[in-house]
């Protein structure tokens, strides 16, 4: 088998965050990631992977079962936000991840894979805005 086991990008800041629309705006570019990742391998997952490090270095995983597998950065957004609202209750955190697991290889054309034509409607004025506010490198 070619294909990772999970696909995941985290990032560690230099400050704690506790306020949680600065995490969800962190949060969308990370999933952007990890979309154009699974993209380039072929594969969708049908667990999403919440990752939060607490100030004193206690981590929390939290995930969630997709009835269908995913790919598309909007799915997997929308799968992580409620378990982010959770979390982020007032807790500082210092580090955020985000992932899909249990990876099977995509059947979506390369078109529809590409632009995730299917939710650009109801996402593409959400993506340009949560990807023109935060630019995360790792």
């Amino acid at each position: 088998d070619d294909h990772s086991k999970s696909i995941s990008a985290e990032t560690t800041f230099n400050n704690d965050i506790r306020d949680r629309a600065d995490l969800e705006r962190i949060l969308w570019p990370m999933a952007e990631k990890v979309s154009r990742r699974a993209k380039a391998e072929g594969v969708a997952g049908h667990t999403v992977v919440l990752k939060l490090k607490t100030a004193d270095f206690k981590l929390r995983t939290r995930n969630v079962s997709l009835a269908d597998p995913t790919l598309l950065a909007s799915r997997i957004y929308d799968a992580a936000l409620p378990l982010l609202q959770r979390e982020a209750t007032g807790t500082a955190f210092r580090l955020i991840g985000i992932g899909i697991s249990g990876l099977v290889e995509t059947t979506l054309s390369p078109v529809r894979a590409l632009t995730g034509m299917k939710e650009r409607s109801r996402t593409s004025s959400f993506a340009a805005n949560r990807s023109n506010s935060v630019r995360i490198s790792s």
